[in-house]
């Protein structure tokens, strides 16, 4: 008796842990999924990217080392027109050597076609709309330079034929070209404040800069 007793015990405590062993694989499982359709979340994305790279060089023995702009509205705009849904305002996007602009996601963007991102570039006088920090070669110097500027600027990025379908997720990529806006200033005639080469929105030659940023500097990325 003793003997069969013993048995039922011992396999009575294998059931038990028998039985509690498939929990832990349900939970991690439930995990993984949370995991996953996080990843997959449904929507609309805006990401950034940089060409030439920042920090990094351009022609003229020019390096550019950070930019900063600030934004009071991002839109991506579909057929649907301008919402909320797709709309983030009052922020900054950086790059420099130790950051780059997050992606902004819209999770409630409305299925549809979306043609086109809207920019308000304006600090609002307490900060600069935007700001590009760098060195430039001068006569076989190296002068560190600093452009900015509080004027508000309007750009339009045009020419995306994005399809979001509902459940799906798709992206919005931006790219900053700072090509242009570096070629229109001539650094040697800037002037000196503190040792840098400076230009702000009093400097002759800074509309070149903003023509740049409306017509090139924010483009459809690839």
């Amino acid at each position: 008796m003793r003997l069969l007793l013993g048995s039922l015990l011992a396999v009575a405590a294998c059931g038990g842990d028998d039985g509690g062993s498939p929990g832990t694989p349900d939970a991690a499982t439930s995990s993984d999924a949370a995991t996953n359709a996080d990843a997959l979340s449904p929507g609309l994305t805006v990401t950034w990217t940089a060409q030439p790279p920042i920090p990094g060089p351009f022609e003229g023995d020019v390096l550019v080392t950070s930019v900063k702009v600030e934004l009071a509205r991002l839109e991506v705009i579909g057929d649907a027109g301008s919402t909320d849904d797709t709309t983030q305002r009052d922020f900054d996007i950086t790059w420099s050597a130790t950051q780059s602009p997050s992606p902004i996601a819209f999770f409630s963007a409305q299925p549809g076609l979306y043609s086109k991102v809207s920019l308000a570039i304006d600090g609002d006088v307490v900060a600069p709309s935007y700001e590009i920090l760098g060195t430039v070669m001068i006569g076989g110097t190296t002068e560190p330079f600093k452009i900015s500027d509080t004027a508000a600027l309007q750009v339009d990025i045009d020419n995306y034929d994005i399809s979001l379908m509902a459940g799906r997720a798709i992206t919005v990529p931006i790219r900053l070209d700072l090509d242009d806006a570096v070629d229109a200033v001539d650094f040697a005639l800037l002037p000196k404040v503190g040792g840098v080469r400076t230009m702000d929105q009093t400097t002759p030659g800074i509309q070149a800069v903003r023509d740049a940023f409306d017509a090139t500097v924010f483009r459809r990325g690839g």
